[in-house]
């Protein structure tokens, strides 16, 4: 007994001894803000192991300029673009010539440029077009051009429009590693799941938009180790610089191209127009929860930091009624709290919101977003009518039905909560005890939304915490209110971070008085990126249907399975997702007979096994996974779980069968 009580001593000291030593550095302390020698470097010398990283084609130099689509509008199309070198060195006297050109018909181009002086940036909107329709569009950027650029593009469709539509959602980009002999690297992994990408892109059924939720690049890849090659801020809280303050413009650039210029993202990109909203690692690990944002050197570093995220990627986003794009640049520099938040509409159902959550996040007063912003949020919410059928899509850069703040990177050790770059990251969470009353706030706006409109459901999809998730939200009824989906992230370092079961997340899923409760369906480690289909009711009169896909890429398997989910679309009933399962290719060791089999579950039901898929874990370790169907045809899937099936169906949130037989299996 004497000895736990030693023990408690000891970490109670341990803890009160990291509290107070690893709280906010004060800025004369850090190298960003102008205190001790940081570790600068030349641009070339930043530019060096990028280089030696590279995907080496003489013919896709990283330096090329690029043309992506921003998010159209049923009456036009909005194409981005990033300057080439040999552009720049031309000058940036940008003098679009189009041609358009519809079902063999020309069409008079209609449009307007603006340019984003310093950035090598602009947008061209061209109006004056039908709503879901598709335009070849061959333009020249200056005048001199010897070739064309090609681009074909489609309008949203009409206010009415009633088409299935698809889009995908991403997060966390971070290519850039090294071998384990130290080698610059992009990783197979990244290079496949980014083709994947590509490949939807292209196809004939591919999305209708994409959505970037946060951390498309870092600034502080490596920040916190000793290979901090790619980093331009670096330290426990990334607060050293390797930039002098005058050089964060070219140094910015660099990053952005580097990450934007990846041939299948950017090729992607080409193809399907792309809404983008920052989080934390555009700008600093943690930031607005460090809690020195506002010393003068952040203020410079931070005002750099959004213009150039606002040239690179919210230059793609739909602007608020009224408003001039030179005049929300003006005022987003002068105003650097003013925040970026965006939305749009596709078709009759589909309505989207992506909440700036880093521009007015303060941790002194625990504001995650703006009163403005949580008005604007419940504004967007009333838009829709009760009557009328809708999926509200809010962009989330931070989970807010996950409590990553014990998550993530714990890595099952309480003590590591005491390091600095774990602790921002704890306040950072929705959850955090800084946070929790704008959560509050937040949940409790949902709750009577979605209660009230029985037709109305949500979707929130997030990132940060690098792994998959599927959550289904209900109230204290059971009945489905909405959903989360966690998709993170694109590439990182370690892909195969471990994750604690999805027993562990639902032990932290408090509903903090708000009346939602929340429930994981499923987690998935390694890079990924997930595909929301939505088939609207004709008529009207029901929710659309919504259905999920995870696409994963992971060693040693490079064609890795697609996860599909069915997301509920029943209002008023507890009913958690189905999966159904969809694989490339059916490993032979893992094909079971299509052979009725009874008295398989606690009822007298047959089933039948009709696909199988061995699926890699975080581990390296194989697990199977099939799908059944019973005397009804309803599907049900399930995998072996210790001498035990745990399944998954449209009615019960787990079902357990008893010991594997094993005569279903192929010898």
């Amino acid at each position: 007994m004497r000895g736990l009580y030693l023990f408690f001593l000891f970490f109670i000291i341990l803890a009160a001894f990291g509290c107070a030593t690893t709280g906010p550095v004060s800025t004369a302390q850090e190298g960003a803000t102008g205190g001790p020698e940081p570790d600068f470097v030349s641009i070339d010398e930043f530019r060096r192991p990028y280089e030696l990283a590279w995907l080496k084609d003489p013919d896709i130099p990283y330096d090329r300029r690029l043309i992506h689509q921003a998010v159209p509008g049923p009456r036009k199309v909005v194409l981005w673009y990033l300057l080439g070198a040999s552009d720049i060195m031309r000058g940036e006297v940008v003098k679009p010539k189009l041609k358009i050109k519809t079902a063999g018909r020309f069409v008079k181009p209609n449009f307007e440029l603006f340019h984003f002086k310093g950035h090598h940036t602009g947008r061209i909107e061209i109006s004056s077009l039908r709503p879901g329709t598709e335009y070849e569009i061959r333009f020249r950027l200056f005048e001199d051009d010897r070739d064309e650029e090609l681009i074909i593009a489609r309008t949203a469709p009409g206010r009415n429009s009633t088409s299935p539509v698809s889009f995908l959602a991403y997060s966390c980009l971070m290519p850039y590693s090294f071998s384990k002999s130290g080698e610059p690297i992009i990783y197979n992994q990244t290079v496949n799941l980014l083709n994947r990408m590509r490949e939807r892109a292209v196809s004939k059924d591919g999305p209708a938009f994409m959505l970037g939720i946060g951390d498309q690049f870092y600034v502080d890849a490596g920040a916190s180790t000793k290979r901090r090659d790619y980093a331009l801020l670096y330290g426990e809280r990334s607060g050293v610089s390797r930039a002098s303050r005058d050089d964060y413009p070219i140094f910015f650039d660099e990053l952005y191209r580097r990450h934007l210029a990846l041939p299948p993202f950017d090729e992607a990109h080409r193809l399907v127009p792309t809404a983008m909203m920052w989080d934390d690692h555009e700008i600093r690990d943690g930031w607005g929860s460090q809690g020195d944002e506002e010393s003068p050197g952040w203020v410079d570093y931070y005002k750099e930091a959004r213009a150039k995220f606002i040239a690179f990627q919210g230059a793609r986003n739909p602007l608020a009624a009224g408003l001039e794009w030179e005049d929300f640049l003006k005022s987003s520099v002068q105003k650097r709290s003013e925040e970026l938040y965006t939305s749009f509409d596709w078709g009759r159902d589909i309505k989207t919101f992506m909440l700036d959550m880093r521009s007015a996040r303060d941790k002194g007063s625990g504001q995650v977003i703006s009163r403005k912003q949580e008005k604007a949020l419940e504004r967007w919410l009333k838009s829709a009518k009760a009557d009328e059928p809708k999926l509200f899509v809010i962009v989330s850069g931070v989970p807010l039905f996950i409590r990553s703040s014990l998550v993530k990177k714990s890595g099952g050790q309480a003590t590591n909560l005491l390091r600095p770059a774990i602790k921002d990251d704890a306040i950072d969470a929705w959850d955090s005890v800084v946070n929790r009353k704008a959560r509050e706030r937040l949940l409790v706006v949902l709750k009577k939304h979605f209660e009230k409109n029985r037709l109305h459901k949500f979707l929130i999809l997030s990132g940060n915490d690098h792994y998959s998730a599927v959550i289904y939200i209900t109230d204290k009824k059971k009945s489905v209110l909405g959903h989360e989906v966690l998709t993170s992230g694109l590439a990182q370092g370690l892909y195969d971070y471990p994750v604690p079961p999805s027993s562990f997340l639902t032990s932290f899923l408090p509903d903090y008085g708000s009346g939602l409760r929340a429930y994981p369906r499923e987690h998935l480690t390694g890079p990924h990126f997930v595909e929301l289909f939505v088939t609207p009711d004709p008529v009207g009169a029901t929710l659309p249907l919504l259905e999920l896909s995870i696409y994963s890429t992971r060693a040693p398997n490079p064609i890795g399975p697609i996860t599909t989910y069915r997301l509920s679309n029943l209002a008023g009933r507890a009913t958690a997702p189905r999966i159904v399962l969809l694989y490339d290719k059916l490993p032979p060791s893992c094909i079971f007979d299509e052979i009725p089999y009874n008295d398989i579950a606690k009822t007298n039901t047959a089933f039948k096994f009709t696909s199988c898929v061995t699926d890699i874990d975080a581990k390296g370790a194989a697990r199977n996974w099939f799908e059944i169907k019973g005397e009804a045809e309803e599907a049900i899937s399930c995998r072996p779980y210790k001498n035990r099936f745990k399944c998954y169906d449209t009615d019960e949130w787990v079902r357990e069968f008893k010991a594997i037989p094993k005569k279903i299996l192929k010898k």
